[in-house]
C-alpha cells in the first residue's frame, strides 16, 4: 500500500529544469536587484551535467527596463 502511495506522490513531485522562475528576486551585474519576468532555454539532456544554460529576462529597477541574462550571470537575492 505504501509503495503505491509513494509512486503516486513521486509522479507529481517534479522539479523545474530552470534554476530561477517567474517572480524570483535576483541580483544582476553584481549589485542591481531585479525580478525574473520570463525564462526559456533548452531541454535537459540525459545527464544534468550536460545541460545547456537557460536565458532569463529580468526587470532591473535601476535600469527601469527588462534585460536578458544568462543563468551564470544571475544570483538569487
Amino acid at each position: 500500500m505504501n509503495k503505491q502511495r509513494e509512486k503516486k506522490q513521486s509522479r507529481f513531485v517534479k522539479s523545474t529544469p530552470y534554476k530561477f522562475t517567474f517572480g524570483d528576486v535576483v541580483v544582476v551585474d553584481g549589485e542591481n536587484i531585479g525580478v525574473v519576468v520570463n525564462c526559456w532555454g533548452t531541454i535537459l539532456k540525459a545527464q544534468e551535467s550536460e545541460r545547456e544554460e537557460h536565458n532569463y529576462e529580468v526587470y532591473v529597477r535601476m535600469y527601469n527596463c527588462v534585460k536578458e541574462y544568462g543563468e551564470s550571470e544571475i544570483e538569487r537575492y
